[in-house]
């Protein structure tokens, strides 16, 4: 398995013997060679979220609920131009939320998906028994 941290200069491999770690080692992209054994690996995630289809489907009832009353109110205020607008934002969100499958753009919209929410760091650490 390799992991290039975007942090680092240079992608890890980790080998697995079944479902043990064999050996973890750092290597040339571009000769495939390894450059350096280590033990151990800390492995920081892609994203803080990611969305299963039910979580995803409620938050975005949940939004399209609060859309639809913000739109009315602009109207009523004639103001159809920011209505649209914000229309227009909304659908490509729902649009690029359900092509990435949950998957980017949504830290903005954190409230609509977790009704509770806390701040953590969550860190893997792989080692070599």
């Amino acid at each position: 398995m390799d992991i290039f941290p975007p942090t680092e200069d240079c992608p890890y491999r980790i080998e697995l013997w079944g479902d043990e770690i064999d050996s973890i080692r750092s290597f040339d992209i571009s000769s495939q060679r390894s450059i350096e054994r280590i033990d151990s690996l800390r492995i920081y995630p892609a994203a803080e979220m990611i969305l299963d289809q039910n979580r995803m489907l409620l938050g975005i009832k949940k939004i399209d609920d609060e859309k639809k009353e913000y739109v009315k109110k602009l109207r009523e205020q004639k103001k159809t131009e920011e209505a649209a607008r914000i229309q227009d934002i909304i659908e490509e969100f729902k649009e690029n939320l359900e092509s990435f499958q949950g998957s980017v753009g949504i830290d903005s919209y954190i409230k609509y998906f977790y009704d509770d929410t806390v701040s953590f760091l969550i860190i893997l650490t792989v080692k070599i028994p």
